[in-house]
């Protein structure tokens, strides 16, 4: 595993955690950046391109919650892609009610920032099966 990489996204973690998006963005995702969320709202598009749609997507997505966070489990090497064991966790907005989810997201990265993110698998065994190269 490239610890360069898992810095990287513990680095990410800690920016999202403390809701510095501007800086995680603009320091560790490359400009044309894709994210997939497999589990996308059903009027959303589970696939954005670029760093300004991503950064919507993500205001959009917090603007949901009151508090959110994340905990990462465990850091899993997959060649050029990192997956990580998380557990996302918050209170919706007004309504207070506790959200606490774990799953899986995967992580590629090219020149040292992340170039795509799929977030959203049920756990890592998933995530690693489709960043394979024989998936």
């Amino acid at each position: 595993m490239s610890q360069t990489n898992v810095d990287i996204l513990r680095r990410a973690n800690a920016l999202a955690n403390a809701g510095a998006w501007d800086a995680l963005l603009d320091d560790i995702y490359q400009p044309d950046a894709e994210l997939r969320d497999l589990r996308h709202g059903p009027d959303l598009p589970e696939a954005v391109q670029g760093r300004e749609t991503v950064r919507l997507v993500l205001t959009n997505w917090m603007s949901a919650y009151d508090e959110f966070g994340s905990e990462v489990l465990e850091y899993t090497d997959a060649q050029h892609w990192v997956i990580r064991d998380t557990r996302w966790h918050g209170r919706g907005r007004g309504s207070g009610i506790p959200i606490d989810v774990r799953g899986a997201d995967a992580y590629e990265f090219k020149v040292g920032k992340i170039c795509t993110a799929i977030v959203g698998y049920p756990d890592v065994a998933s995530a690693l099966d489709s960043v394979s190269p024989e998936a």
